[in-house]
């Protein structure tokens, strides 16, 4: 038995011994490099940055809301700050006693919620303008009017939608005396 175990061993070495003097496998040829002409393409990109400053008429400054306010949110943004500090800056003129914040929304969504949106954006402007201005004689009063008094419309004349319109219609107004 014990002759048995030794040629089976031995058998099975000589196996792994000419297993491994066998020539490897050839890798497959890579494929022969191809050249590919690359056609250059003109791309229209729509810009993203709109003017930051608030636009001024007599005694009224409107902001974009996009400029104030993320999508769906009444937390000021980032750059709001650099933009209301205009209007603080007009409103701390000691001459200035009441300012008027009001909100104003796109047609997307319910007008409940538009209108609750718009009211709590002009309550945002108003508590920033508020802690910033050191007018004493300034009172500041805010108000939401949802979608309602809209500056562009809000579609297309096919009835589509129209975003460039609905951009103009979120806004925020500051008037003052």
């Amino acid at each position: 038995m014990r002759v048995l175990a030794r040629s089976l061993a031995s058998g099975v070495c000589l196996a792994a011994l000419l297993v491994a003097a066998q020539p490897a496998a050839a890798a497959p040829p890579l494929p022969s490099p191809r050249i590919v002409d690359l056609k250059p393409r003109v791309v229209t990109l729509k810009p993203r940055i709109v003017d930051l400053r608030p636009k001024q008429r007599k005694r009224t400054f409107t902001v974009d809301a996009d400029v104030l306010f993320a999508f769906d949110s009444a937390k000021l943004s980032p750059d709001a700050t650099t933009v209301l500090d205009d209007v603080v800056r007009t409103l701390d003129h000691p001459g200035v006693t009441k300012a008027t914040v009001t909100g104003y929304t796109d047609s997307i969504g319910s007008r409940a919620y538009n209108l609750s949106l718009s009211r709590r954006r002009a309550a945002a402007v108003r508590a920033y303008l508020q802690g910033k201005v050191t007018n004493s004689r300034l009172r500041c009063t805010a108000t939401g009017k949802g979608e309602k008094d809209p500056v562009a419309s809000n579609t297309k004349p096919g009835g589509s939608d129209d975003p460039v319109g609905r951009r103009k219609n979120r806004r925020v107004v500051i008037s003052y005396d």
